[in-house]
């Protein structure tokens, strides 16, 4: 299992840019703006098959620490999450990733610029899909 974290402050578009992941795969869910979302999305890479654990609820560590359980409980190969840049939701990733060995991908999440904000997610989401 490895992991990729998308990591950033309050309202810097984490969810949004796992959401535009999402969409740029083409996957059914029902989008609602700032709304987290936790599901798998099995995939093929490289001509390889994977599970993908997919959880955008990145603000409260208790959450983070639920998701990554359910996640590795389903045996996924990959998760996508998104965490704080600092504090307890990133303390929550790197120790589940310490406890499991499972190396950690992490994309930095920054909005700057409003009229610039699609741009930036959208190089997330490519990030996202580069690293699985």
């Amino acid at each position: 299992m490895r992991i990729i974290v998308v990591r950033g402050v309050a309202n810097s578009g984490k969810t949004s840019a796992i959401h535009r992941f999402l969409k740029n795969r083409q996957v059914g869910f029902e989008y609602k703006p700032k709304a987290d979302v936790s599901l798998t999305l099995p995939m093929v890479k490289n001509g390889q098959s994977l599970l993908v654990a997919v959880c955008t609820n990145g603000d409260i560590a208790a959450d983070v620490e639920n998701h990554l359980d359910w996640a590795q409980q389903l045996n996924v190969d990959v998760i996508v999450c998104a965490c704080r840049s600092r504090g307890d939701t990133y303390s929550a990733v790197t120790s589940f990733a310490t406890r499991r060995s499972a190396p950690v991908h992490e994309i930095s999440s920054k909005r700057e610029d409003r009229k610039k904000w699609a741009a930036a997610e959208q190089a997330i989401a490519v990030a996202i899909e580069a690293n699985l």
